[in-house]
């Protein structure tokens, strides 16, 4: 069995694309010294795909392409105020 040491590089193009993320978040005063955190972000970062072939030589691969790049994410944290 032989073994390649060459990397398999996907080929690409250069595109550019609008990411953005839309946050919000409240702290909530559980005692004198700890601070409950609740917040929510929304980012979206477009589209990628990749190129058709690669750098073996061997083959043509189809295209890899993920169209909702997209995520919700709910953060929950604790604020300890420590000293004076």
């Amino acid at each position: 069995m032989a073994f390649s040491t060459s990397p398999n590089i996907q080929a690409g193009g250069d595109t550019w694309a609008l990411a953005w993320s839309l946050m919000a978040g409240a702290g909530f005063q559980l005692s004198e010294r700890v601070i409950l955190d609740l917040g929510y972000r929304f980012i979206d970062m477009g589209k990628a795909q990749s190129g058709t072939s690669d750098s073996s030589g061997f083959t043509n691969n189809p295209p890899v392409r993920v169209d909702d790049l997209t995520a919700h994410e709910l953060k929950v944290g604790l604020r300890f105020h420590f000293g004076g």
